[in-house]
């Protein structure tokens, strides 16, 4: 679920809601893709970062910058990768 109407790094943007995402698997730079209603809504480059535990659910970070959400960070749930969408130091940390 995506709390806000938020930013991913390469500008497309996400109504609040829930989203089914995809990830490919084995690449250190997947490309994640949000599904809502069955449509492909939105793609993101993304990193993978080894995390030490397994997300017990999906997690999601945000950052903000002036009245913007930014999704930084998703943390699928069962796996201990974290998936980096943006690393700015113009974004400032916000929940």
């Amino acid at each position: 679920d995506i709390m806000y109407h938020a930013k991913l790094a390469n500008g497309e943007v996400l109504q609040p809601g829930s989203y089914r995402l995809e990830i490919p698997l084995n690449t250190q730079t997947p490309k994640l893709k949000f599904f809502r209603d069955g449509k492909l809504v939105a793609t993101a480059p993304a990193r993978v970062k080894t995390e030490v535990r397994k997300a017990d659910a999906t997690e999601i970070d945000y950052r903000h910058a002036g009245d913007v959400q930014y999704i930084t960070e998703v943390r699928p749930e069962g796996m201990n990768e974290a998936l980096v969408l943006t690393k700015s130091s113009k974004l400032k940390s916000g929940s």
